[in-house]
């Protein structure tokens, strides 16, 4: 799944699926630290009292989730992850 992408940027024939998918993992977030991508979803205006209302925007995203290789639901996970990541 995501040991997949890596081998599209950084190929490693050699290594396991698991150790793909941690280096994409990481080189991912290495990506965004050198862009400044902020690393909170409060530092894009999500914060605890606004999850709800984000989730609920988020409802008609299914189709877009799906392309993820890891199942994501915009019904059952959204807001479980919006909260994860807020400050």
């Amino acid at each position: 799944d995501y040991a997949e992408l890596l081998d599209l940027v950084e190929p490693h024939p050699d290594w396991s699926a698991e150790r793909k998918a941690r280096r994409f993992a990481d080189a991912i977030r290495e990506l965004a630290r050198s862009l400044d991508v902020p690393e909170t979803l409060s530092q894009w205006g999500i914060t605890a009292d606004n999850v709800d209302e984000v989730g609920d925007l988020m409802q008609g995203m299914q189709a877009a989730f799906d392309q993820n290789p890891i199942a994501f639901s915009a019904k059952t996970d959204v807001y479980d992850m919006l909260r994860r990541h807020v400050d």
